[in-house]
């Protein structure tokens, strides 16, 4: 018994260690992890965020490609069924909505590079949440037209002829 409470006290330790990696964007300490064994899809946060996860709600598109070339799964699913490339298309709109218009009365066009990089590593362009909300949906709903495009780009049908 005491020994499975050490090997889960060791458990827990190693991912509070990823984690902390991850939000401090310390990419060394976070190869030297995963080189190490760290199971990198494991849910990290009470909502099932895995590492990837992580690394897209804060945007950090280096720690993206580096969990991406270490096997991470593009569309790992937290436990609302949101995908990493739900919340990049969530996070690219909002980041853009909240920045003050290069000219006035115009919205800003958001970024798409977090997108593109998922889709190019394979995430799943029609997984569904618990809601049946499809990474499309989200875009829409935003008004992403990068990621619109993108995903069409990828294999995603037309918003328009679904």
């Amino acid at each position: 018994m005491a020994n499975e409470d050490d090997k889960r006290d060791s458990e827990e330790r190693k991912r509070k260690e990823f984690l902390d990696s991850l939000n401090k964007r310390d990419l060394e300490q976070t190869k030297r992890l995963l080189l190490s064994g760290t199971y990198i899809d494991v849910p990290l946060n009470a909502v099932g965020w895995t590492a990837l996860h992580v690394a897209v709600e804060n945007y950090y598109v280096d720690l993206a490609l580096l969990l991406l070339e270490h096997g991470a799964d593009p569309s790992r699913r937290d436990f609302s069924g949101v995908t990493p490339l739900h919340l990049a298309i969530d996070v690219e709109a909002d980041s853009a909505s909240q920045q003050a218009p290069v000219e006035y009365g115009k919205r800003n066009v958001p970024t798409r590079d977090m997108t593109v990089l998922l889709l190019e590593h394979g995430a799943d362009r029609n997984a569904r949440t618990e809601k049946e909300e499809t990474p499309m949906d989200w875009a829409v709903k935003c008004r992403h037209q990068g990621a619109i495009d993108a995903m069409i780009a990828h294999g995603a049908p037309h918003p328009d002829k679904q």
